[in-house]
């Protein structure tokens, strides 16, 4: 008995010379505990480019995984008329229909379908991981975010000939709600006169113009929801910075040119039929990666004007969304997170671009985990505060961090509580 004793305590003293084995944790402070790395004004440069890039922001699970992303998009719908309701798309038919039109946009999103053209066979299909929402005003009394404006002189669409008003943004001016957060959709008809032209096409149309669009052909045609959605996610391509594919470079390499054949008819119309969102065509619905990943770098990047029409849903942590990073990973882009990150034994996580940490999370490094801030930004990018890096310690064996001169770190919480 006394033998097995003196072994316990024989081994407790052990343990405690060394440290023992309990981890804590101690608040990071950037001067004792950071190693400093010194780049050159080049090198500066050049490791700042991924952050504009494409690449970083795809959203291939097997690259990029959850830094990049659900992304909601805020609209809101006005539907125009004269001040003698020269139409009947009046709430009780307008208002459902525009709510059916957001949830057909959104099918069309949650299903991507492969390239068509012969040349995109092969292309990748990825999740676009994009929605949109309908947004009131918040706190705005039966406010359901679809608005009715009865005006003689604004409220018609000519898309052709001396009276052509599409690009126009004076019905933008005067009746945008919310336009510096939301994505506001006018629905227009054809004006009469134009549409008793013969040389003059009433079908389907529309124009992105900065954080708003015009539709047209929805209340002229009666075509139900379903005919729409394609249409309207082309021109939400648009406002996300995306460009047509078969006239000009797009900048994509996986967007083949082609001749731009709506349906199937006599050659080159036989087989070099596109679905791709950005092309004129009936589907408007296959997405490639290079065009997902530039839709959402303008959606991450904290310059960009798409991304303030975004559902702000990251400044507050989200359960189950922590991250640990247990191999080498280099983050490249500007990202939103949902949780803590946990650098683990063994991980290895170099940020170059801003990162931005919901109220209250960390950034933990633990014993034998290494962090490199190379130039980036952390931060909560709505301005609340957070706990900043955490060193997680086995005794004397801290998790190691380094950071070059750039790197940044704002909003953290004044202190920090010791675990």
């Amino acid at each position: 008995m006394w033998r097995t004793q003196h072994l316990i305590l024989l081994a407790a003293l052990a343990l405690s010379a060394l440290g023992g084995c309990k981890s804590t944790e101690r608040p990071f402070i950037r001067d004792v505990d950071a190693k400093p790395l010194v780049r050159t004004t080049e090198e500066r440069v050049r490791l700042k480019q991924p952050c504009r890039k494409y690449p970083a922001y795809i959203p291939d699970e097997s690259t990029n995984g959850p830094l990049v992303p659900e992304r909601v998009i805020r609209v809101n719908y006005h539907i125009m008329n004269s001040a003698d309701t020269n139409h009947a798309f009046v709430a009780e038919i307008g208002t459902p229909y525009v709510q059916e039109l957001t949830r057909e946009i959104n099918q069309k999103l949650a299903e991507n379908i492969p390239m068509s053209l012969p040349a995109a066979r092969g292309t990748p299909v990825l999740p676009t991981r994009l929605r949109l929402e309908i947004a009131p005003i918040r706190g705005m009394f039966r406010d359901d975010g679809v608005y009715y404006h009865f005006d003689d002189e604004l409220y018609a669409y000519v898309h052709k000939g001396r009276n052509r008003n599409n690009s126009d943004m004076r019905v933008i001016k005067k009746y945008a709600i919310q336009p510096d957060s939301v994505l506001n959709i006018f629905i227009l008809p054809h004006h009469p006169d134009s549409v008793k032209s013969q040389t003059y096409s009433a079908g389907g149309g529309g124009i992105a113009l900065g954080k708003a669009m015009k539709l047209s052909g929805i209340i002229t045609t009666g075509l139900p929801p379903s005919e729409f959605a394609g249409m309207t996610v082309h021109e939400i391509g648009h406002i996300l910075g995306l460009g047509h594919t078969w006239r000009y470079s797009d900048g994509c390499d996986d967007t083949p040119h082609h001749p731009n054949c709506f349906y199937p008819g006599e050659p080159p119309c036989d087989s070099l039929i596109s679905n791709n969102v950005m092309d004129y065509n009936h589907w408007q619905q296959a997405w490639t990666p290079c065009q997902l990943g530039s839709a959402h770098r303008n959606l991450s990047r904290r310059s960009g004007t798409a991304r303030s029409l975004l559902k702000r849903n990251w400044c507050e942590p989200l359960p189950d969304h922590d991250l640990v990073i247990r191999d080498t990973q280099v983050w490249e882009g500007e990202v939103d997170l949902f949780g803590d990150v946990v650098v683990a034994e063994g991980g290895h996580l170099t940020i170059r671009c801003e990162v931005s940490f919901p109220r209250n999370a960390r950034l933990l490094v633990q014993p034998g985990g290494q962090l490199v801030i190379d130039g980036g930004l952390l931060t909560n990018d709505c301005g609340l505060p957070w706990k900043g890096i955490v060193l997680g310690c086995r005794g004397r064996d801290c998790g190691r961090v380094t950071l070059t001169e750039e790197a940044e770190i704002h909003h953290v919480e004044a202190t920090v509580r010791k675990d």
